[in-house]
């Protein structure tokens, strides 16, 4: 393992530059993989072949904070998304490790999403319809479809099958939602100024203030005003399960699955124990973690949460710092 770890190390920018001019062809005969190739190749091209403009200056930098070949990757990734690539890729190898996320993240325009729905064909033959949207309309529709309800989404085929088949109608929605408002945007809400205020509902969608008041008045959905803090009242229990009061409260606080790196809405997900019921965790809200299917799958399998000094939730990385999950 010494002998592994050294030779990772010792990995670098000036390592690349061993591997220019090699085809796939000459992998494969040093013996190394069709993986391994993949990964060197684009990195060779990026610091070596390719000729971008100051890649001088970024090898400088990658080697002032010794970036190791892993680091040199992540930095490739992210400066091609970036506004100005080869500005970015300079910086970037000037920054800490655990900045780069932060640092890119500045100088990356966010791609520009738009409500749309699509059809394609999978490679098995199936056909395939893809909608995505923020507005109320989707979810209501899906949630009045027969077998389904938020949070159990295994009807929903079915549902959508029989309705179009017309063998069915659909039921009024039944919203099990909170619509989270800031108590500043309330304020101008209720005076009737609400229009170009947007607020988010724990289903994924988005309203104005003034498609709020219209809802609230009309008696549907359910609206949590939250502080700055953000900070829950305690609900303490000694039962296994969460009950759905606690699932309710916890939504003012864990919008979405608390991974990260997913965005799946809070509706969609399912509340496990922070800290494993069977290791002592209780079920209160200080112990409630919304995770999506695959996520809560994964920490069976092993990923950690847990909850910091500061009382946020992080995820444990093998590698590199832990990361925040809100």
């Amino acid at each position: 393992m010494t002998t592994f770890v050294s030779r990772l190390k010792e990995e670098n920018v000036d390592s690349l530059r061993e591997l220019t001019g090699w085809r796939r062809t000459d992998y494969w005969d040093a013996g190394l993989s069709t993986a391994d190739a993949d990964f060197y190749m684009p990195l060779v091209r990026t610091f070596w072949e390719a000729g971008h403009p100051r890649i001088g200056e970024a090898r400088d930098a990658a080697r002032r904070l010794g970036h190791g070949i892993r680091v040199l990757a992540k930095i490739d990734r992210l400066s091609k998304k970036g506004d100005n690539p080869n500005d970015l890729r300079v910086l970037l190898c000037g920054t800490r490790e655990q900045d780069l996320d932060k640092v890119a993240a500045q100088h990356t325009t966010p791609p520009e999403t738009k409500d749309e729905a699509t059809i394609g064909v999978s490679q098995d033959g199936r056909n395939r319809l893809v909608i995505r949207s923020t507005e109320p309309w989707l979810m209501d529709y899906i949630h009045g479809l027969p077998g389904v309800e938020p949070g159990n989404y295994d009807g929903l085929y079915e549902g959508l099958k029989k309705h179009v088949e017309n063998r069915t109608q659909l039921t009024a929605p039944r919203r099990m939602i909170h619509i989270l408002v800031n108590l500043h945007d309330l304020e101008m809400i209720l005076r009737g100024d609400g229009e170009d205020i947007l607020v988010r509902a724990t289903d994924g969608t988005w309203r104005t203030g003034a498609e709020l008041m219209e809802e609230l008045l009309a008696g549907v959905g359910l609206a949590t005003i939250v502080n700055a803090r953000n900070e829950p009242m305690k609900q303490y229990r000694l039962k296994r399960y969460f009950t759905q009061a606690q699932r309710d409260m916890i939504a003012a606080v864990q919008h979405t699955c608390m991974d990260p790196d997913c965005k799946i809405p809070f509706s969609m997900c399912q509340a496990d124990h922070l800290k494993a019921w069977a290791k002592g965790g209780e079920t209160n809200l200080d112990n409630i973690l919304m995770l999506c299917e695959y996520h809560n799958m994964k920490k069976r399998d092993g990923d950690v949460y847990y909850k910091g000094s500061d009382g946020r939730i992080y995820k444990r990385r093998e590698f590199g710092p832990d990361v925040p999950c809100n």
